[in-house]
């Protein structure tokens, strides 16, 4: 039983896949739900299911469902995606430790195969916070690099990087671009 359910929810969600190359989107939608009615909870296929749904409202500017398929309790590994659609629906919203939050997932989550391009796409969000603080973009950018290059640090320790500015993160930023030129760095650089 528990086989057949695996089967089918797999076959919706490849269906799902080949309506979204024919640009069939409303039908790729029902297809998601069709797979996530199986309720195979903490599956691959039930992931990817939220993960593709939350891109169809997305795109169709549903943000509030969307928001809903995106939320990482919903799924057992959460992808880089789902955390991006999450952090730019709290940034149009205003709510920016919500941003934080969704960025932190989306960070766990990039791929080594896209690696410079999911970075960048990452750090143009997250700078934006920091911009609507009234921070120029090439100083948020930094704060950025430099909270990335050390996950373990928090919310707060950004922010000291901020209040001490050219001692802080600048100095933090010069190093992880050392690092990295060095081939010691943990972060992708960007020019």
């Amino acid at each position: 039983m528990v086989m057949f359910r695996e089967l089918r929810a797999k076959h919706y969600l490849n269906k799902a896949l080949r309506l979204e190359k024919q640009g069939r989107i409303d039908e790729a939608i029902g297809a998601c739900g069709k797979c996530l009615s199986f309720e195979m909870q903490y599956d691959w296929t039930s992931t990817a299911a939220h993960e593709k749904r939350a891109s169809f409202y997305f795109r169709k500017n549903d943000f509030e469902k969307a928001l809903k398929d995106a939320e990482p309790e919903k799924q057992f590994s959460m992808g880089f995606e789902n955390g991006m659609i999450r952090a730019k629906i709290h940034l149009m919203n205003g709510e920016h430790d919500k941003v934080f939050a969704a960025c932190m997932d989306a960070y766990r989550k990039m791929s080594s195969a896209d690696l410079a391009n999911q970075y960048n796409e990452l750090r143009g969000i997250w700078a934006k916070v920091y911009e609507n603080k009234g921070i120029a973009e090439s100083d948020a950018k930094k704060i950025v690099d430099a909270f990335t290059y050390d996950l373990n640090r928090g919310q707060t320790e950004v922010e000291k990087y901020y209040a001490e500015k050219k001692k802080g993160y600048d100095a933090i930023y010069e190093k992880n671009q050392r690092d990295c030129d060095a081939g010691r760095g943990g972060w992708v650089r960007s020019n």
